[in-house]
């Protein structure tokens, strides 16, 4: 999923400037953001034993659109997982299959919709520390255009604590198409701060801020033209996974004229750590939730 945000955000920028192309990148941050504290990958080390101890086959989520009508659910997806505690298919919207190479990292992952008649393949490649250093994705659409490249390369840049520090994506003849920089600010906080991240784009310019604080809070801040708008906080566990996000930059747009409202995301975990349910709020009243179910 979130490689799929890129690549909607990649596709957007070749065609749109300024205010709106911010606001896609706004966008990108908070989706990767929440789906990355709360469910995980499923691919990392500590997962896959997780998985392999508990004997976990296959995990599925429902989206329960009613939260009223408990029963009106759908299955938005479905992950089969072997032995060693490795994901080998996952099924939504689109059908996932992965490869894994030495110490079970993730090598190949081809994505196809369901009818079969586009497919993306990416390679991934991990430096010596086990960090992602390059995805090369292939696209084979037959029913789908867009202006994003069919190849591309999208590369990782890692400090030594082994903080992502620049991630930028290229053509197949090495054409840019967008750059990111992250910056990690550590001294001459103030005392209620762990840490402060800046997020610079392909102009070096200050985009979005995320602000870490001792006690588990994380408040993000989009910046336009050097004015800083407060977008979302989240809420987070000792172990780092999130409790509860709330999206101050949220646009209704199932109504006639686009409206900003403000939505709050609520997870819970069972005792290993996995993510079983997610709750949304508008207004303070839960509209639906996500239930995940171990198998």
């Amino acid at each position: 999923m979130i490689l799929l945000l890129i690549n909607a955000l990649l596709s957007y920028g070749n065609n749109c400037v300024g205010s709106m192309k911010r606001n896609l990148l706004l966008l990108l941050f908070l989706c990767v953001g929440r789906m990355a504290f709360a469910q995980g990958d499923f691919t990392s080390a500590r997962e896959q034993r997780i998985i392999a101890k508990r004997h976990i086959k296959q995990i599925t989520c429902y989206y329960f659109a009613n939260a009223a009508k408990p029963t009106d659910s759908v299955l938005v997806d479905s992950l089969g997982f072997y032995k060693t505690g490795i994901c080998l298919k996952q099924s939504n919207i689109y059908r996932y299959c992965n490869e894994y190479g030495a110490k079970n990292r993730l090598v190949k992952q081809t994505v196809t919709t369901k009818e079969k008649s586009d497919q993306t393949i990416t390679m991934f490649t991990y430096d010596a520390r086990g960090n992602m250093i390059l995805a090369e994705t292939v696209k084979r659409w037959q029913h789908i255009h867009t202006p994003y490249p069919d190849f591309t390369q999208h590369r990782f840049e890692y400090g030594l604590k082994n903080e992502l520090l620049r991630e930028y994506w290229t053509t197949f003849k090495g054409q840019s198409i967008q750059k990111q920089r992250y910056e990690y600010v550590y001294k001459g906080l103030e005392t209620e701060f762990k840490k402060v991240v800046n997020f610079y784009d392909e102009k070096d310019q200050l985009t979005f801020t995320k602000k870490y604080f001792k006690n588990g809070t994380v408040k993000d801040y989009s910046i336009d033209n050097g004015k800083s708008t407060f977008a979302a906080e989240s809420v987070l566990n000792r172990n780092g996974d999130l409790l509860k996000f709330t999206d101050h930059y949220h646009f209704d747009t199932d109504r006639a004229k686009a409206k900003r409202e403000t939505i709050t995301e609520v997870y819970k975990y069972d005792r290993y750590g996995f993510c079983t349910k997610k709750e949304t709020y508008k207004n303070d009243k839960l509209i639906n939730y996500y239930n995940w179910y171990f198998y």
